[in-house]
């Protein structure tokens, strides 16, 4: 009975700090933007850490909505432009390049 209690007390201290992709967003972006910024924001950045070279991010773009959705269009530069030099910025700190 000790050893599953310990084993759950950890997992709910590992996991206490977990969020999801939509909190996530909403603390970097301000949980008062557009939902249509906020998804741009979103995959904007996992494109932006691909692009510098983040090995698990994969680049996510809705071309439709980046045509026609001027917010969703924005928040994907901005969270592009954003990730990418913290990406690049955490690479040199680390790396030295």
């Amino acid at each position: 009975m000790t050893n599953k209690f310990i084993l759950i007390s950890i997992s709910l201290i590992l996991f206490s700090g977990c969020q999801t992709p939509q909190q996530w967003v909403d603390r970097q972006v301000g949980a008062d933007q557009p939902q249509e910024y906020k998804d741009g924001y979103l995959d904007g950045c996992t494109s932006g850490k691909k692009a510098a070279g983040y090995l698990y991010a994969k680049l996510a773009k809705d071309v439709i909505r980046y045509t026609d959705d001027q917010l969703y269009h924005q928040g994907w530069d901005d969270g592009f432009n954003i990730c990418k030099s913290n990406h690049e910025a955490l690479k040199r700190d680390i790396y030295g390049r």
